[in-house]
């Protein structure tokens, strides 16, 4: 094997290339939607934090609903167990 033939010397174009196509922080919303969608995510980013709040405190009331419901001492069994603590990480994750 002759210098500069070694199994993991690529030449930098081809290096750069594949990094330029791997690099998942340079895909922007137009190049992953197209073009054509470019209008939605635009109208939709002035409502988001609106609708993420409306979603996040349902979601807490559903989940402390829930979490009423299935702690009842007629509601214990294995199954609610594990709903209960579902219950209780989703609420807290939408609280954060």
């Amino acid at each position: 094997m002759g210098e500069g033939e070694g199994w993991n010397e690529t030449s930098s174009s081809e290096d750069s290339s594949f990094q330029n196509e791997t690099d998942l922080t340079t895909i922007t919303a137009e190049m992953y939607c197209g073009p054509a969608w470019k209008h939605v995510g635009d109208a939709y980013a002035s409502v988001h934090g609106y609708t993420s709040l409306v979603v996040c405190i349902f979601g807490c009331f559903s989940n402390f609903v829930n979490l009423i419901v299935l702690t009842r001492k007629t509601m214990i069994n294995p199954t609610n167990a594990i709903l209960t603590g579902l219950a209780l990480s989703d609420f807290f994750l939408m609280f954060e």
